[in-house]
């Protein structure tokens, strides 16, 4: 029997392996460091894996595993802003230690040189392609080099888009930079609880808010254009000659990777302690932009923030020391954020409706005492997170005299009494024999 369509069969004028599908790698990883919106001088224009992800929109899509507390303002959100949630995930933030400070600068931070920098980068990496496959007649592997310079050119076009529509909405809010900004705390997935202070205005529509991107039908047409230089890239890398696809997979695999290890970023620093003149212990704090307007300042709670306990039942900040070892044994526990936050009444309360603050039961007030006691030492120092960020950006640690001599000269003394069956916990601030402060309550 004769098949009208047998030719079909032995119709192979080209061929096409499986190598494309190396395109589909690293897409939760690319999805993550593209979206931050964070900038890098070298990977900016950099060709990478998982081009469907930027195609896709995908990096646009909200993560509802972080939650946000605004405790000045008594308000509770899972509904973030998906650049938001994947910045800070990139961050390498402490347990409960970290603060971030975001800012509006007045003067947009135009960076031509980077800029200018990762585009060179861009075109000696992606020229070379073009030249090799023009130079040695490979059509598939030319056609492969096109579509990574059309899927860059998309995800560029895409990635300003969105910082722009931050910008704007800063524009549109004006907030000034004398403008009251609310105290916050994040809970990531892993548990990490991260210190923020964000101007008012702006936690709705640029932190809580997807930002709209505008002209919406050009951002549209970049999607469709990435789609289908995306289909050419996964087809044409197959047909490629070897070399070609050997040096398009070194490229885009490095691009990748330095990628998302913050190469060149602006947000991803070396974190690792140094000593200041004095031999002290100090983590330099660290800026990034996003956009060209919104300033974020990452630094640390200072180390001589930390309590020690005392016998039998008292507490006292630890104060400054050059002891590598004291600086391992830093603090992760909640309630040293809390007392670290300096809470009114009314924020306490919020953290209790919130469950982040332990409830009574059985009359146990232990808890709530040692709180209390934490509570009354910060009180006493009177700290200036303004203060505490200067001293990080500029290397500087335990410069607060105020600081060292309440630190030296106090104690918080929890005083748990029986009464019947209940026990009643007072708590108390006193001065040390040593001491000529003096400072009480109950």
């Amino acid at each position: 029997m004769q098949y009208p369509w047998a030719s079909v069969r032995y119709w192979q004028p080209f061929r096409i392996d499986a190598l494309g599908l190396i395109t589909l790698l690293g897409a939760e990883d690319i999805n993550v460091w593209v979206g931050r919106l964070s900038q890098s001088k070298f990977t900016e224009y950099m060709p990478l894996l998982a081009g469907f992800i930027i195609a896709g929109d995908r990096f646009r899509i909200p993560n509802q595993s972080f939650h946000l507390y605004n405790i000045t303002k008594g308000v509770y959100t899972h509904e973030l802003a998906a650049w938001f949630t994947r910045w800070v995930q990139c961050q390498k933030f402490e347990t409960t230690r970290s603060i971030v400070n975001w800012e509006v600068i007045s003067t947009p931070r135009q960076r031509i040189h980077e800029t200018a920098l990762a585009a060179l980068l861009a075109a000696v990496l992606l020229g070379f392609p073009l030249a090799l496959t023009i130079l040695s007649g490979d059509f598939y592997g030319l056609a492969n080099a096109l579509a990574l310079v059309v899927m860059v050119m998309g995800r560029a076009y895409m990635i300003h888009l969105n910082r722009r529509a931050i910008d704007r909405s800063i524009l549109r809010l004006a907030p000034s930079a004398a403008a009251k900004s609310s105290k916050t705390i994040v809970v990531t997935p892993n548990s990490k609880v991260v210190t923020m202070f964000i101007p008012s205005e702006l936690i709705v529509p640029v932190f809580a808010r997807n930002p709209q991107v505008t002209p919406a039908k050009g951002y549209e047409c970049a999607q469709w254009i990435s789609w289908a230089a995306f289909a050419v890239h996964v087809v044409a890398l197959g047909m490629a000659c070897l070399a070609t696809q050997i040096y398009t997979v070194v490229l885009i695999i490095g691009s990748s990777i330095l990628l998302c290890h913050g190469w060149g970023c602006d947000d991803v620093v070396d974190l690792r302690r140094r000593r200041d003149s004095d031999g002290n212990v100090v983590r330099r704090a660290y800026t990034c932009l996003i956009g060209s307007r919104l300033k974020a300042t990452v630094f640390e709670w200072p180390a001589d923030f930390e309590f020690r306990q005392l016998p039998p039942k008292s507490w006292a900040l630890r104060g400054s020391s050059n002891n590598p070892a004291l600086e391992d044994e830093r603090s992760a526990r909640r309630m040293d954020l809390y007392a670290w936050l300096d809470l009114s009444k009314e924020e306490e309360h919020s953290l209790v409706k919130w469950d982040l603050i332990p409830h009574h039961r059985n009359g146990d007030g232990s808890w709530d005492a040692e709180f209390k006691a934490k509570q009354k030492l910060i009180r006493e120092l009177q700290p200036s997170i303004l203060q505490i960020m200067d001293d990080a950006i500029n290397h500087r640690n335990n410069n607060n005299q105020r600081r060292e001599k309440l630190a030296s000269d106090c104690e918080a003394i929890i005083e748990i009494k029986d009464s019947g069956s209940v026990k009643q916990c007072e708590t108390q601030t006193r001065q040390r024999p040593s001491s000529g402060v003096s400072a009480e309550a109950v």
